[in-house]
């Protein structure tokens, strides 16, 4: 199940606009994909995506979702993320430093619009931190976040 996926587009003036999705899944196996298990899976509009675009293969992941994530979005090692990965960290502190800059903001210095779906895991105890304050212009979150009766969520 894809539960985050990054749609940038990019606006310049004088070119064709370029596609870039990241899709980053949960919980996957390697071979989960029709693209690396010769057909065993049926994954045909992916396996076109992936035809037609480039395959990153070489990502550094953690065991847990948000650090993940941090890697994707700053460039950096797993271990610069929340290695707790618990909900309340999300509502209380930032699952990766503040003074990172993440890819949306470099997108968007870039002329991108992007948008971010689904799962989100890097933040949200301040407006600085949710994907807004990331530099995502648009969000869809498949689920709403509750904010635990402990925390004001300010």
């Amino acid at each position: 199940i894809l539960l985050w996926l990054t749609l940038a587009v990019a606006m310049p003036a004088s070119a064709a606009p370029k596609h870039i999705i990241i899709a980053l899944a949960d919980d996957s196996g390697w071979y989960n994909f029709g693209w690396l298990n010769q057909g065993q899976t049926i994954t045909p509009t992916m396996n076109q995506l992936v035809a037609d675009g480039i395959n990153v293969t070489r990502h550094y992941t953690f065991q847990f979702c948000s650090p993940t994530r941090t890697a994707l979005m700053s460039g950096r090692l797993p271990i610069h993320g929340n290695q707790l990965n618990s909900a309340e960290w999300c509502w209380t502190k930032a699952p990766c430093d503040p003074r990172m800059t993440m890819l949306p903001a470099k997108l968007k210095q870039a002329n991108y619009e992007t948008h971010q779906i689904g799962k989100w895991h890097l933040g949200l105890s301040k407006p600085a931190y949710t994907p807004q304050g990331r530099g995502f212009g648009m969000v869809t979150r498949h689920t709403v976040p509750t904010c635990p009766a402990s925390n004001a969520c300010t």
